[in-house]
């Protein structure tokens, strides 16, 4: 009678058992997980080269492949102690704050280099400068700083190349916060200036 012999099968069993254990081993090393969390955006790059944006959720990946998380929410910047000049050339110092968002993920990481915030900072001076430089003291005074809506259109071009897109620049404090003996001291001062201004235009018409 034929006795059975169970080793070779125990072997070749357990070298099968090796090489799925390592299969496994392989894979999982090469597989990994990203998440993206909610009001965020994820750029998912091939071995350095751009593949896809992915909304917030979890994802499995390949090896070769990251993730970049990039936040989609508001966001503040400010810009303080910046010196304009008006029309009537008449330095001023201001401050703003501006929130805005990113809007396309992709555009406000790859543009420029570093990134979209630098290139916004930037856009908000320039945007402080035109807007002031089109208007006198006296105009500037009698706006009590508010000067939201044209700091946004002057913005709105530069943050759309980036990416971006601001939601509502607020104009700060000349110097400081804003006080009332500032106001009345500079508003008497712009009196006298327009009152010069009269009188030497009265002179010129008189002789």
């Amino acid at each position: 009678m034929e006795v059975y012999n169970p080793w070779p099968l125990i072997v070749v069993l357990l070298g099968l058992g090796a090489l799925a254990l390592t299969a496994i081993s392989m894979l999982t090393s090469r597989v990994w997980f990203a998440t993206v969390p909610e009001n965020s955006r994820g750029l998912v790059y091939q071995h350095g080269q751009f593949e896809k944006v992915v909304a917030p959720g979890r994802y499995w990946l390949l090896h070769g492949r990251s993730v970049l998380l990039v936040p989609m929410n508001e966001q503040i910047i400010a810009v303080s102690g910046q010196e304009v000049m008006t029309s009537d050339r008449l330095a001023v110092r201001l401050s703003a704050l501006a929130k805005f968002k990113i809007v396309d993920a992709r555009v406000a990481q790859e543009k420029s280099n570093g990134g979209f915030y630098q290139p916004v900072y930037y856009a908000i001076q320039i945007a402080m400068r035109e807007v002031v430089a089109g208007l006198t003291l006296e105009e500037l005074l009698d706006t009590r700083g508010n000067l939201d809506a044209a700091l946004k259109e002057k913005a709105a071009a530069a943050f759309a190349h980036e990416g971006c897109e601001p939601c509502r620049p607020k104009s700060a404090a000349w110097r400081q916060t804003w006080r009332a003996q500032n106001w009345k001291r500079l508003q008497a001062w712009s009196a006298r200036v327009a009152n010069r201004r009269r009188c030497v235009r009265c002179r010129t018409q008189r002789g």
